[in-house]
């Protein structure tokens, strides 16, 4: 046998069994990035953590409109441990309600806002804020058998209503996000 296929023999099963590892190292890494609540709380204002105040000073601070989108739009890009950590402790308090959010999050194929409404204006105060948000997505086939189809969240538009909170750092955070008023 020639060098060739001596390489080409003992390269193949090295390669099968350098994936089957990797492979198998990513399924135990689990289906979403937080494993334990304390690791969820621990990230809960990782999105504001590391800077400076000189750079606190130059930059552009998210509207409440424009925090919704950006929080929605890091659901899309894939980063739902980023998307949990700009939600308020209270929405994240415990494993299950962490577990829940990463189960709606994980279900969509796209999430897109259309449209962000103010909404019980006359409830509003300094650090807190109500909207209406028509919200377009797409399902995964995964959530269609769930015990509650979809998560609650159906094919096209979604009507939800979003209440964002104000942190001490000046940064809002999602509150709730209800179905109805």
């Amino acid at each position: 046998m020639n060098t060739k296929g001596l390489i080409i023999l003992l390269g193949i099963p090295v390669l099968t069994i350098v994936s089957l590892l990797f492979i198998n190292n990513i399924a135990l890494m689990g289906d979403h990035p937080y494993q334990t609540q304390e690791d969820t709380l621990q990230r809960e204002s990782s999105y504001s953590q590391g800077i400076s105040p000189n750079q606190k000073e130059n930059l552009k601070i998210p509207t409440d409109t424009e925090f919704i989108e950006l929080f929605f739009n890091t659901i899309q890009s894939g980063n739902i441990n980023i998307a949990l950590s700009m939600m308020d402790k209270s929405t994240i308090q415990t494993q299950d309600q962490i577990d829940t959010w990463v189960q709606h999050f994980n279900a969509f194929k796209t999430v897109k806002v259309l449209n962000i409404e103010e909404s019980e204006k006359d409830i509003w105060t300094d650090t807190m804020h109500k909207f209406k948000v028509n919200i377009e997505v797409e399902i995964k086939d995964i959530a269609k058998g769930a015990t509650i189809p979809n998560f609650g969240w159906g094919e096209g538009d979604n009507i939800r209503w979003i209440t964002v909170i104000k942190g001490e750092d000046e940064l809002w955070r999602i509150k709730e996000i209800a179905t109805g008023m």
